[in-house]
């Protein structure tokens, strides 16, 4: 097939919701000739087209069908496959036990895959965060388990019947220069107070330290789960909130981050806590609260 393949000029058109299709593919046809008929081309294309429309009705009889079944059973299938290393923890066991993943409503009926909603969902994934019952690396193994069933009770279910949920906690630090692994080795060997003000920098966008050692109580909406930081804001996952609430008690004004005798904390100390943070966690003992700010260029 030496000729040189040549298409008319403009070929190409867009249908009214925008998809692009090429209008004459004869071209094709007449170049491809010596090696096929265009009889048997036009033939072989339109069982290929047959056999798309039965594939795609079986689909919709499939996600039909599979609405109808339970998130437990969507859990058991994936269990079977659950693959756990000798001396390891079973995270899908620890999910059943602690009664992060729950499949009954609250008649005691089983959550059936069309009455489940997103929320449902991103609310499970917020809870395991939340869980101070279980240490921070457990939470986050917990975290990667879940996210695991979901992504596999999707691809079974043909990524249409079931929801697709994110960890935002991740999807923030991907900018990051810092890595998230990294992060949580350094937050696991902090004290809860300067736990919260890692994750307020790295979580929260671009911020700086004085912002977050600045930060007043009343600059903390709960309800929408936003930080004010002067003309600017920054949303944050449950965990964040529950930590705020934790650190805070019953203060309704004043500074968030106190140091002794109720003075507001100041810089030295927090990167004092930081480089002993990265130094028990056998990182770079230079860390600082600015290694958690820088972004990718």
């Amino acid at each position: 097939m030496n000729k040189k393949l040549v298409l008319p000029e403009n070929d190409f058109s867009s249908d009214d919701d925008g998809f692009v299709y090429r209008r004459s593919y004869e071209s094709f046809f007449d170049y491809f000739k010596k090696i096929v008929s265009k009889e048997d081309l036009e033939s072989s294309i339109q069982k290929i087209e047959d056999k798309r429309e039965i594939l795609n009705a079986a689909r919709k009889q499939f996600l039909s069908a599979v609405r109808e079944e339970s998130l437990l059973a969507l859990f058991l299938i994936w269990s079977k496959q659950n693959y756990v290393k000798t001396g390891y923890p079973d995270y899908a066991k620890i999910l059943i036990e602690k009664e992060i993943l729950i499949f009954n409503d609250d008649s005691g009926n089983l959550l059936i895959l069309k009455n489940i909603e997103r929320k449902f969902l991103v609310d499970i994934l917020e809870s395991i965060r939340c869980r101070k019952d279980l240490d921070l690396w457990q939470r986050e193994m917990l975290v990667l388990a879940y996210l695991d069933f979901i992504n596999f009770s999707r691809s079974v279910t043909d990524y249409m019947a079931f929801w697709d949920i994110k960890d935002l906690d991740k999807e923030r630090s991907y900018k990051r220069i810092f890595e998230y692994d990294d992060f949580i080795r350094i937050i696991d060997k902090l004290d809860d107070k300067f736990q919260l003000l890692a994750k307020l920098l790295y979580l929260g966008g671009q911020r700086t330290l004085d912002q977050v050692l600045t930060l007043n109580v009343q600059d903390i909406q709960f309800e929408r789960r936003v930080v004010v930081y002067g003309n600017d804001q920054a949303s944050y996952s449950l965990h964040v909130f529950e930590d705020l609430k934790a650190i805070i008690g019953e203060k309704k004004f004043g500074r968030v981050f106190l140091g002794r005798q109720d003075n507001p904390l100041n810089a030295a100390t927090v990167f004092r806590h930081f480089k002993d943070g990265a130094t028990k966690a056998r990182l770079d003992p230079s860390f600082s609260p600015k290694t958690l700010l820088l972004h990718v260029d």
